[in-house]
């Protein structure tokens, strides 16, 4: 008798375990280093299999597009490209785990132009890079986040040539790229009124203390998002994998892992909880 058959009268299954894809961000960011947390405690019960990406926006089209399982999205993100974007929905998707506050970043060199404005570099949510001459320029569009190494790569490179007065960042303190810069970058203060003007931002507070500086800002709730999927098989690693998380995590704010671990809240508030 072979082995294949032995196995199959003793009722064991001999189905390999599905691959589960999660699209994250750069090798430097808080969504890579998460990922490697949650592997760290997870990864002998779910095969997970990182996709990396450009931040959020690319994050949340691997996922409609069905190029990933999961993926690792902010409130603002999912709220702006709902907008523009059919497929990204309350039906379609749906909360896995809430995760940590992404707090926005303003980076200025020295200090910025007293006359003729400011060179601001940002993302829109088309992933195309604009430069605009005085803060007033950014009324009416929507701004997406360099949020991680891939992106904020470019970003530093203008910057640092001085093409660009302020680098616009959002990410989970501390960000990888900022926590190399020195104090002759600074934080700018965003007001906490800022946040009452969209009810996904909450004031907070980023702290770095390479460049000597603690300031107020606004931050946006992050989540692992996954779509509606039916396959049964699918469904059982993903149970799996939240499972797993929340057992573990006193584990992963005691150990070796990202500082934001300790702000997650299993039962905290979720956009499209299901």
């Amino acid at each position: 008798i072979s082995v294949v058959a032995a196995v199959a009268m003793l009722g064991v299954s001999t189905a390999a375990q599905a691959d589960i894809t999660v699209s994250t961000g750069g090798p430097t960011g808080t969504y890579h280093q998460f990922f490697v947390d949650i592997k760290k405690v997870c990864g002998d019960k779910v095969n997970l299999v990182e996709l990396p990406s450009k931040g959020g926006d690319e994050n949340l089209t691997n996922l409609v597009e069905k190029t990933a399982h999961v993926a690792f999205v902010q409130t603002d993100t999912l709220k702006f490209v709902s907008m523009k974007d059919p497929r990204v929905n309350e039906a379609d998707l749906q909360t896995l785990i809430p995760l940590y506050n992404e707090e926005v970043h303003l980076i200025a060199k020295g200090a910025t132009k007293s006359s003729g404005g400011l060179n601001l570099g940002f993302t829109t949510l088309g992933g195309k890079t604009v430069v605009v001459s005085k803060l007033e320029d950014l009324k009416g569009l929507k701004v997406g986040a360099w949020g991680g190494s891939i992106t904020t790569a470019s970003a530093m490179n203008v910057f640092g040539k001085g093409e660009i007065d302020v680098i616009l960042a959002v990410g989970g303190q501390p960000l990888g790229f900022a926590k190399t810069l020195t104090p002759a970058y600074r934080l700018i203060e965003i007001s906490s009124a800022s946040s009452s003007k969209m009810s996904f931002y909450v004031p907070t507070r980023i702290n770095y203390t390479n460049m000597n500086a603690s300031v107020g800002t606004i931050a946006a709730q992050s989540y692992l998002v996954t779509r509606n999927i039916r396959s049964a098989a699918i469904k059982a690693e993903l149970s799996i994998l939240k499972a797993g998380s929340a057992e573990n995590l006193d584990d992963l704010v005691d150990g070796k892992c990202h500082p934001k671990w300790k702000e997650v809240k299993l039962d905290a508030p979720t956009v499209w909880a299901k």
